[in-house]
């Protein structure tokens, strides 16, 4: 049985099928398709359920979720437990909305540079301003290495972290994941902050950056009770993908969410 099968690539896909076993797909249709190839296990599933059981049917949320799918606009307004607001300076938006942002347990964006912006912008509000990541700070994973449990978008609390002397891009750290493991070794400080991620792929190295804010992309599997979401799908090729980038988005909060855009 695989869930979140809207998430699934070619390259997981096959080796799946390298099992030779009958394969059950499950999901959301109306999501995003996977960040790489052309595979979309999703676009036309052989049975869809049609009732809403997350929330009730008449959930705020639920109703933007749906307007989003359907390609209608969300207009500014509070709706209850969905409140969308217009789009600003991101600093004047941290500032403004803060006490929302604080609450929420998931930031969403659609850009790498407004991730890195907003990463260091919650840091600051929550009293880091090193230049450096530190002991409590949120963190996510952004290499797959299945052998030690990490995965591309796993979250994490960085929880001790000692800088080498003899090379200040490298460090020895702990990182307690939000699936219980607590994985051990060594990542490159010098991806923190950086809009794009490393392309080098140096063994037994793991890179990370701050999780404080996330792209949509990375957050496909996760929900939370509040979400904050900036909404900036406009740079995506075709409206489907846009539909899908917001539905994607508005669908992570189960109980609030706020709309920037």
């Amino acid at each position: 049985v695989l869930d979140e099968a809207s998430m699934v690539d070619e390259v997981l896909l096959n080796d799946l099928k390298g099992y030779e076993l009958p394969i059950l797909a499950v999901g959301d249709h109306g999501q995003l398709p996977p960040v790489m190839g052309s595979l979309n296990l999703m676009s036309a599933p052989m049975i869809r359920l049609e009732k809403i059981h997350r929330q009730a049917e008449g959930d705020p949320i639920v109703q933007m979720s749906l307007r989003a799918r359907e390609g209608k606009a969300v207009l500014c307004g509070d709706y209850g437990t969905v409140k969308k607001v217009g789009r600003k300076r991101t600093e004047e938006i941290v500032e403004k909305y803060g006490a929302d942002i604080d609450g929420a347990g998931m930031v969403l964006c659609g850009t790498n540079a407004t991730r890195a912006a907003l990463n260091q912008l919650l840091r600051a509000r929550k009293g880091f301003t090193d230049a450096r990541p530190m002991p409590g700070e949120r963190v996510i994973c952004l290499r797959n290495r299945r052998e030690q449990g990490l995965f591309n978008g796993l979250t994490g609390e960085l929880v001790s972290i000692t800088q080498y002397e003899s090379n200040p891009n490298y460090a020895q750290a702990k990182v307690k994941l939000d699936t219980g493991l607590e994985w051990e070794g060594v990542m490159r400080l010098d991806q923190f902050g950086m809009a794009k991620t490393i392309q080098v792929f140096e063994r037994n190295v793991e890179l990370f950056d701050w999780g404080y804010a996330l792209t949509v992309h990375k957050s496909q599997g996760s929900e939370a009770p509040g979400v904050v979401v900036f909404d900036e799908c406009g740079w995506m090729e075709t409206e489907d993908l846009r539909r899908r980038w917001k539905y994607t988005a508005y669908t992570r909060a189960s109980e609030r969410l706020l709309i920037v855009g």
